[in-house]
Formats: structure tokens, sequence, C-alpha cells
């Protein structure tokens, strides 16, 4: 048994413009301020035929602005948002 802890940045965005989803292409001037940021831990089950992944990931800056701001503030917002992932294969 194995422990981790993470710290995760990322987002998704579209190549080309869509007209349904606005603001969702891949621009370089702006995508900085489009990550969301997540942090988290995590155990890993190493036995010899695979890993079982377990990870407890919260989240600390959304992608979109809510009230006007990114960052999670309170810890009850960040604890709020916590999603369980479980996972079979590779250890990262």
């Amino acid at each position: 048994m194995h422990g981790a802890f993470f710290l995760d940045a990322g987002n998704v965005w579209l190549w080309n413009q869509d007209e349904s989803r606005p603001g969702a292409e891949f621009n370089f001037d702006t995508f900085v301020h489009q990550l969301a940021v997540g942090t988290g831990l995590g155990l890993r089950f190493d036995f010899n035929f695979f890993i079982l992944r377990t990870d407890l990931g919260f989240p600390l800056r959304t992608a979109y602005a809510t009230d006007g701001k990114n960052w999670l503030t309170t810890s009850k917002d960040i604890f709020s948002g916590y999603v369980l992932s479980l996972a079979i294969g590779y250890p990262f």
C-alpha cells in the first residue's frame, strides 16, 4: 500500500468556435484564467497483477466564476465539492 498527495490543474476547450458554447474555444491569451485547480490524497494498493487506486479530491479553483470569483475561499465550499475516485490500472 502506498499513499499519494496531488495537485491538478486543467480544463477542456474546443478547437473551433461553437455558437451553442460561447467562450469554450481555446484562446492562448485567456486559457490560464480558465484553469480549474484541485488537490487531494489517495491510496494505492499495489497487487502483483493490477493496481487499485482510491483518490479523494477537493476543488480549490473553478474554471468559471461564481459570485464574481473563481477561487474557493471557505472550507465549506472546498469540502462540499469533494470527489471520490476509484480506478484500476496505473499508479498515477
